[in-house]
Order: C-alpha cells, then sequence, then structure tokens
C-alpha cells in the first residue's frame, strides 16, 4: 500500500489524528460558533461500514505533516516531533554525546531540517535518518528541548 504524500497529525480531545488537512470556513463555525478559534481539521480516512470519512477538529499548534522519512527505528516521523540522537565524543572517547532536536520545515532548505531551542540548523532530516530515534513531540513533551 502507497503512503499518504500528504498525511497530517493533530491532537483532538487528546488523542492523535491521522489524515488529510483542511482549513475550516470561518463562516461555518458550527451551530453556536465553537469552532472559531480553530483553523484547521483533520479528515480520517478510517472507514467503517456505512460510514463517511470523519473529521476532527484539531488544536492548531499541535498540526505537523509527515516528513515521508522514518526514524531508526522505522517510525514515521512528523514536524514537530523531537528525535534525540547520540554522537561520539572526541573529547571522552568512552562515552556518547545525547542531543535532541525538534523537526521543522526550513523554506530556505526546501526540506526537513533539525534545530535546537533557538531554531538554529543542526542536522539535516534525511542525511540523519539513520542515526535519530523520535523521543516525543513539541505538544506532549516540550520540555525535551530544554534538555
Amino acid at each position: 500500500m502507497e503512503e499518504n504524500m500528504y498525511e497530517f497529525r493533530g491532537k483532538s480531545d487528546n488523542d492523535w489524528v491521522y489524515g488529510m488537512l483542511l482549513r475550516i470556513n470561518p463562516d461555518d463555525c458550527g451551530e453556536h460558533g465553537e469552532f472559531k478559534n480553530n483553523k484547521y481539521m483533520i479528515q480520517t480516512d478510517e472507514l467503517e461500514t456505512g460510514e463517511y470519512c470523519k473529521y476532527f477538529i484539531t488544536d492548531d499548534d499541535s498540526i505537523g505533516q509527515y516528513t515521508r522519512i522514518k526514524d531508526m527505528k522505522g517510525r514515521k516521523i512528523y514536524e514537530n516531533d523531537i528525535v534525540k540522537k547520540e554522537t561520539f565524543d572526541y573529547e571522552a572517547p568512552n562515552h556518547r554525546k545525547v542531543s535532541y532536536a525538534k523537526v521543522k520545515y526550513i523554506e530556505a532548505c526546501s526540506g526537513y531540517q533539525l534545530v535546537n531551542r533557538d531554531n538554529k540548523v543542526l542536522w539535516d532530516l534525511a542525511s540523519d535518518r539513520f542515526y535519530i530515534e523520535i523521543c516525543g513531540n513539541m505538544t506532549d513533551t516540550p520540555e525535551l528541548m530544554e534538555v
């Protein structure tokens, strides 16, 4: 089965949902205007017998696109994931250095990069995918970026 090129994920009522990103029309914000603070929703393609697609209003800050790259354990990497990378420490040969970075799309590079908490590019995601492991995301575990 071919992977969806434009897969997104977002948090909806404390659960992650995956699918296609749709922009909410501000003029159609529910019967009582309950979606006025949200700009996006995610449409899943998980269909049950006799059901159509499901739509989930998501926390706009949690939305991230699938990078089409997987980490060293084969897990899909999304924008705003936090990954860790272990590197060899040349000053202490018997020690490894662990670094954390956020996955971010950088327009100037036309691709996903790994950045520190100051948004300074550390590594290229595509080049380092075999050496990184997802350890969290900016929605659930932002404190990892403080390490």
